[in-house]
């Protein structure tokens, strides 16, 4: 399981920089990406959910590259999953594609509640 671990974290940075790819007007197309990666971030956490419960393991431990490493000190960062931290992520994960797929209908149809047209109306004081 310790090499799908990264998964959790390169699907919404892979979201994120899909978006800003994404013209501001173009709001159907950040409202897709931002819930397919939501669901896929969803996906991966149930995975990893049933995966940990199969192992039998109380955590995972994954170091990911080192930024500073001297004789005496090796100052590296880590990833850890436990359970806390999966049902934290699992809950997150749920909340962020709900709140995606509930905002999908303001932000694609609201003519008057769209990301650009509050921006330029606050601009206008």
């Amino acid at each position: 399981m310790n090499q799908y671990l990264p998964i959790l974290i390169i699907v919404p940075f892979i979201g994120y920089v899909l978006s800003l790819f994404i013209h501001k007007r173009n709001e159907k197309a950040i409202a897709n990406v931002a819930i397919t990666t939501s669901a896929l971030q969803f996906l991966f956490i149930l995975i990893s959910i049933i995966l940990f419960e199969m192992s039998k393991a109380s955590f995972y431990y994954l170091k990911l590259f080192t930024l500073l490493k001297t004789p005496e000190f090796d100052f590296y960062i880590a990833l850890i999953i436990d359970k806390t931290s999966l049902v934290f992520l699992f809950v997150g994960a749920i909340l962020t594609l709900l709140v995606s797929l509930y905002s999908k209908f303001y932000i694609v149809t609201g003519k008057q509640i769209g990301r650009a047209s509050c921006r330029e109306r606050v601009c206008q004081y």
